[in-house]
């Protein structure tokens, strides 16, 4: 569910960097609000965040200078979780971790969804996917549903040529009966929707992996 771009940085001290949306980046926002409203006849962010109570703390948060916090836990879901009504007035945070998993010369960023029904969010998540040097697509293993397929089509049509880029992980096989098998059977299947994708027998080979 996340609603804010989150990036996650190998740190000997752990902390979490919050930006705020400036007035003219929230302005911004909610022309393409309006611009999703008349072309989708919907307005569901409009009613999400009238009915969130955000609006009575707009004036706290806009414009609001960056923020180190060091409890991490507890503030990482407030501002990041969609649920939470600060959540519409952060730009991007930065979650530095002590941690020795966390490679020190790689930046592992977490996007909104290509989806989001106003269409500046997205904007933010495609441009990340043509700058990235990876990209990563977590799929339930147990299927491909139709937006989840549709998800990886979009991230295609944003990384351009470079095809290689794009990894999608099967995740969760541990939990089929026959983990080995199951997960052989089924990324056939993938194969079989993605190869016009990458158009590259290696690549279908290589980053298409179950774990």
């Amino acid at each position: 569910e996340t609603a804010s771009l989150t990036k996650f940085k190998y740190s000997p001290q752990n902390k979490l960097l919050v930006k705020f949306c400036s007035r003219e980046e929230w302005e911004e926002l909610w022309e393409s609000v309006e611009e999703s409203e008349r072309r989708s006849k919907t307005n569901i962010f409009r009613k999400e965040f009238e009915s969130s109570g955000a609006k009575s703390i707009e004036n706290d948060y806009l414009g609001k200078s960056d923020e180190i916090i060091e409890d991490l836990k507890n503030k990482v879901k407030e501002y990041t979780s969609k649920n939470s009504k600060i959540h519409y007035f952060v730009k991007e945070l930065t979650v530095y971790l002590n941690n020795d998993n966390m490679p020190k010369d790689v930046t592992i960023v977490d996007t909104p969804g290509l989806d989001d029904v106003v269409e500046y969010r997205s904007n933010i998540t495609k441009k990340y996917i043509k700058r990235a040097n990876a990209v990563i697509v977590c799929v339930d293993a147990t299927n491909l549903r139709k937006d989840e397929y549709l998800t990886i089509t979009k991230v295609f049509e944003n990384v351009g040529d470079d095809k290689y880029k794009v990894m999608i992980l099967g995740t969760k096989i541990d939990e089929k009966n026959n983990p080995k098998e199951n997960w052989e059977k089924q990324s056939k299947e993938w194969k079989k929707y993605l190869e016009d994708n990458y158009n590259d027998e290696n690549l279908l080979k290589n980053n298409i992996i179950g774990v």
